[in-house]
């Protein structure tokens, strides 16, 4: 079991050799720290990099990475990010956003061609994966009563919930969403075995997460989990003969979900905004002058602005480049009078922001051509996921790729580290052309 017995899945050090108990000592150290400092996670990368150089064994590392589509087609999507720079007039600027791009080689390269993963590692790192995220969400509702003593009820909700930890509300959200996928997943598999206390023990923590899911009022994310939610369990009903339980169950959640949306005063105004935003207007209009943005309205300006600059650059084949992307949507911002900020005032306004929208991103940055080996990646996870019946790993593919259509995930570190590490964990562990771990 992943939570409930925290002995299940510990490592015997003996059966791994130096380098692949670092291995699985840092992937674990990498998954609990994610949650928290972004530096301490950053520096626990580069020593898992060192550990993979100082390894050696060279050849079979390269026969590994031939048999690996998926790091292929990561290294050839990195590649397209580096030629990029060649047609970037801000080189400077072009390297630094490369830089940041180095997870898309890491995580892929480095799992690929190893041989230290299997399904009880996974489960290991998943089990503290859930735990620090646990330990996360404790910390910062601390916050939230200390500020509500002092008569400030505001920290229960969204980004001044995670700000503690100064963690977006949204990127927090996903990491929540893929800790009730992993515990409902965990229920149906292991819950006859389970004892009494044990069960218990994952239904509160199973409620727990949803309830600070809800607390965080990510409009995409709650409704793409508890979507998910609804239909992985209806699907595993069902799968016991119980068709009409598994279609109530389904009814039934549906029904819940938008009894606390409706009733839950901020989460209630936050999806308000939805259907209250004026896209009609917004779409007619060139000069947003004095315009009352909301979340979904600026987002609607920025999608319009890429298009613009693809056209006006006549950058639909290979885009911008990754140097100048984000100088050609501020430029274009400021051209349509989008609101800058006030440094008086101390508001940041828009004219900072990138695509958010990861798909648009990748299309500015890189063109038609980067964007559809950017699907080729997300379609061969998929296959990988639905191939080997992963219920987790396909829930948080679906998650993600609704998550990409409001933000530009692969542009922060949270995103960025979260989606490379447990993607390649799972394709890798189901490379059928992986070498049999050699024992030492």
């Amino acid at each position: 079991m992943i939570i409930g017995n925290l002995n299940t899945h510990s490592i015997k050090i003996g059966k791994y050799s130096f380098h692949e108990f670092n291995y699985i000592l840092l992937s674990v150290l990498i998954a609990v720290s994610m949650p928290f400092s972004i530096q301490v996670n950053s520096y626990l990368i580069i020593l898992l990099s060192l550990n993979w150089v100082t390894e050696g064994k060279w050849k079979q590392k390269a026969k590994l990475l031939l048999g690996s589509k998926y790091a292929l087609l990561w290294l050839l999507f990195f590649f397209f990010h580096a030629i990029s720079i060649v047609y970037s007039d801000n080189k400077k600027e072009a390297q630094f956003e490369l830089e940041k791009k180095l997870s898309f080689l890491v995580f892929p390269l480095i799992l690929s061609t190893t041989t230290f993963l299997s399904k009880d590692t996974l489960k290991l790192i998943l089990k503290y994966f859930v735990v620090s995220c646990f330990c996360a969400c404790i910390i910062c509702l601390g916050n939230a009563f200390l500020n509500y003593f002092k008569g400030d009820a505001s920290f229960f909700f969204y980004h001044k919930l995670g700000s503690p930890l100064n963690f977006h509300a949204v990127y927090f959200s996903m990491f929540i969403g893929f800790c009730i996928f992993i515990l409902i997943n965990n229920w149906f598999e292991e819950h006859k075995t389970l004892k009494i206390y044990s069960r218990i023990f994952l239904i509160i923590l199973t409620c727990f997460f949803i309830t600070f899911l809800l607390l965080l009022s990510s409009k995409t994310i709650i409704v793409g989990a508890f979507l998910i939610l609804t239909l992985n369990v209806a699907s595993k009903i069902l799968k016991q003969k119980n068709k009409w339980i598994g279609i109530s169950f389904v009814f039934f959640s549906l029904i819940v979900i938008s009894f606390i949306i409706k009733k839950t005063p901020y989460i209630n105004d936050r999806f308000k905004e939805i259907y209250k935003e004026n896209y009609t207007v917004l779409l007619q209009k060139q000069d947003y002058r004095n315009f009352h943005f909301t979340g979904g309205t600026i987002r609607l300006a920025i999608w319009k602005s890429v298009f613009d600059v693809l056209d006006e650059e006549k950058a639909w084949l290979f885009g911008v480049g990754i140097g100048d992307a984000q100088t050609l949507l501020t430029a274009n911002y400021i051209k349509k009078n989008i609101y800058p900020g006030d440094e008086l005032l101390g508001f940041k306004g828009f004219t900072h922001y990138n695509a958010h929208n990861q798909y648009l991103q990748f299309m500015i940055t890189l063109g038609l051509s980067g964007f559809l080996v950017f699907l080729i990646i997300l379609c061969y996870s998929f296959y990988i996921a639905i191939k080997n019946k992963e219920t987790v790993f396909i829930s948080i593919l679906v998650l993600f790729c609704a998550f990409c259509f409001t933000e530009s995930v692969l542009c922060a570190h949270k995103g960025v580290v979260f989606f490379l590490f447990f993607n390649s964990l799972y394709c890798t562990l189901y490379n059928k052309n992986k070498l049999p771990v050699v024992t030492p």
